[in-house]
């Protein structure tokens, strides 16, 4: 009975401390991020786990570009493609960051060397 208590003390205490690692709904990240001369102006993104991640994107060349996020740098598995636009416009793109930390990669969809790593901290 004893090892059984115990184990369900341990049970608990590390389901608590997952959850605890997961930061609370509502935090809010504003990012600008600049297109210009098929580039991005940053090669590194940072944001906490499971934030709303909003980003205010400017192109300022004359060709399409976006915003894409994807798990690997292959961009097989898309966490979120943002719309692409043509022309010196902006766009505001919003998405909710991974929960797991790690490294990510966002990239330009009509330019794949455009790219870029995105860190999502726990």
């Amino acid at each position: 009975m004893k090892g059984s208590r115990l184990i369900l003390i341990i049970a608990i205490a590390l389901l608590t401390m997952s959850v605890a690692c997961v930061p609370a709904p509502g935090l809010v990240v504003n990012i600008k991020l600049v297109a210009k001369d098929l580039a991005f102006d940053q090669k590194t993104i940072s944001v906490p786990a499971n934030a709303k991640v909003i980003i205010n994107f400017d192109n300022q060349d004359s060709v399409p570009h976006n915003f894409a996020l994807s798990e690997t740098a292959e961009a097989k598995t898309s966490i979120y493609v943002g719309e692409i636009i043509t022309g010196r416009k902006t766009i505001t793109y919003e998405f909710t960051a991974p929960v797991k930390a790690g490294t990510y990669f966002f990239h330009c969809d009509v330019h794949p060397n455009m790219k870029g790593d995105f860190i999502v901290i726990g």
